[in-house]
């Protein structure tokens, strides 16, 4: 079954090169393939691409993974699969995402549920491929401009996550962060003891009058998951007191969370990192993968289910951390 071909007549859209001969008007339109497998969701993917003065082109959900995989004419692929219940066809669309874009140079734009982040983010990590968690309509707006390749839309930025940095400042901010754990990982670093005074460190005080010449020597600090995990617990805290939307730092609240995680010894997926950094899953994604990139996380296979990833901290950032908490917390307390 062909897919269904629809157009628009928005004469002002900045993605129509128009060409007047006479009395004929040609239009250079970008067309779109749409997969979604709801029927509402189908239809608000549809106008969206209207809306742009794009075309586009319906495929059913069971029949779209050839349609995908062999090469059906179009500038773009919009893959919804929020609503999609059968497990083995999402792997079946995913795949055949993978082996169109591995013979032909198409955007394509993948909206998922967060069951599917792990799979699909070990799939496309080293693609153009945009991964969108749970996004509503206005999301694909910015999405669809990029996979399209064409100048940037003469319109506000309309995304659902307002608090998503462009790009570029992301990849700004890893590079800064990359530095500074670069800077900290030093043996000058790694070798510094850093002291609590006995009296904050959980020992019973006895009930005498306290002689300097008698003070217990400082012991230093360790730093355990447990102390790590009451840093994180601490800034989950804030939301009680200000507003959250106040407070979005996605890449310290990831290194905290593999800090402890490596500390455990417990294997960190995903979705599981994109929950510990408090940002939608789609933002969080963005700063995984330019967390990896830029050698401060590492990809660690899962022996037991060869789709998916595990992250973990590298030995470089890890390094750093300790010693920085352990400097922060002696600073603390010695202004007690």
């Amino acid at each position: 079954m062909m897919g269904i071909e629809k157009t628009t007549n928005i004469s002002a859209s900045l993605y129509n090169a128009e060409k007047s001969t006479s009395n004929l008007v040609y239009k250079n339109t970008s067309q779109i393939l749409i997969v979604a497998f709801d029927p509402k969701r189908q239809a608000l993917l549809e106008k969206s691409v209207l809306n742009l003065g794009l075309m586009s082109r319906i495929f059913p959900i069971y029949e779209a993974a050839d349609m995908v995989a062999n090469g059906m004419a179009g500038d773009a692929i919009l893959l919804d699969l929020t609503s999609i219940k059968d497990e083995s066809l999402a792997e079946s669309l995913l795949d055949a995402v993978m082996t169109r874009i591995s013979h032909d140079m198409i955007g394509v734009v993948i909206n998922l549920p967060l069951s599917l982040i792990d799979n699909a983010y070990n799939r496309f990590f080293e693609t153009d491929v945009q991964l969108l968690i749970e996004s509503d309509e206005s999301s694909w707006y910015s999405a669809i401009e990029k996979a399209i390749k064409t100048s940037p839309l003469t319109l506000n930025d309309v995304v659902a996550d307002t608090r998503t940095p462009p790009l570029k400042t992301i990849s700004e901010e890893v590079n800064r962060i990359a530095k500074m754990l670069a800077s900290l990982s030093n043996e000058e670093g790694r070798n510094r003891e850093y002291s609590l005074p006995q009296s904050l460190l959980g020992d019973e005080r006895k009930n005498e009058i306290a002689r300097p010449e008698l003070k217990a020597e400082p012991k230093k600090i360790s730093i355990n998951a447990a102390v790590v995990r009451a840093i994180i617990r601490a800034r989950r805290l804030r939301d009680q007191y200000f507003s959250s939307c106040l407070f979005a730092d996605p890449a310290w609240d990831m290194l905290l969370d593999l800090t402890a995680a490596k500390l455990e010894g417990r294997q960190v997926s995903v979705s599981s990192l994109c929950i510990a950094s408090a940002v939608p899953p789609t933002t969080a994604l963005r700063w995984i993968k330019s967390l990896t990139e830029e050698k401060i996380f590492i990809r660690i296979a899962d022996l037991r289910d060869g789709r998916r990833v595990f992250i973990q901290l590298s030995d470089m950032a890890m390094d750093a951390m300790i010693p920085y908490l352990a400097a922060s917390l002696s600073l603390i307390t010695r202004a007690l």
